[in-house]
């Protein structure tokens, strides 16, 4: 057995080339994303961009980074903060004061991709669409939204940005309909 099999008991990746990765034991274990469709609700409380020129919003989202819990059961990361900042750093990221949540999401028309949350307590999604002052009508979901607290969900097979993710040894999620975070894909 080689020494990284006995400190690791699973190693994961994300790629373009799954090909390189099968002759070292990885294999492409398929993912899904989630899209339900959604009815318009207000608040009075707003999503805001950080600034990371300011200290107070950058503070901000290392504590949160820090603090976080996954955003589900079923596949979820923690403690990936040089991750995250890479692959999350140069897009927008979406803060409900209220929620004390970090929204990483991009809105296309009337349609929210929704790719991770930041929060040390997972609120329903209905919460968080509260939060965006135009009409939502369909959500998709990249990340596993059973802590989401949603109904009436359809999973869909999902290659993202032409990555796939590989796993090598044990990987208690194979079979699952799950999504690896975007912000935690290397």
């Amino acid at each position: 057995m080689r020494d990284r099999d006995r400190i690791y008991e699973t190693l994961v990746l994300t790629t373009s080339q799954p090909e390189f990765y099968l002759t070292f034991g990885f294999r492409v274990v398929e993912e899904h994303i989630f899209k339900v469709k959604c009815y318009p609700t207000i608040s009075t409380y707003r999503f805001r961009i950080l600034d990371f020129t300011d200290t107070k919003d950058y503070t901000l989202l290392h504590r949160l980074l820090e603090t976080r819990i996954p955003v589900s059961n079923i596949v979820g990361v923690v403690n990936e903060k040089p991750l995250f900042c890479v692959n999350e750093g140069s897009r927008p990221l979406y803060y409900a004061e209220d929620l004390d949540l970090i929204a990483c999401m991009e809105i296309e028309g009337t349609r929210l991709h929704l790719f991770d949350l930041v929060t040390t307590q997972i609120c329903p999604l209905k919460k968080i669409l509260s939060k965006i002052p135009q009409l939502i009508e369909e959500v998709v979901i990249y990340l596993s939204p059973e802590l989401l607290d949603v109904k009436d969900v359809q999973a869909f097979t999902h290659t993202f940005d032409e990555t796939v993710l590989m796993v090598r040894g044990k990987f208690a999620a194979e079979g699952e309909k799950f999504m690896l975070p975007r912000s935690a894909r290397c």
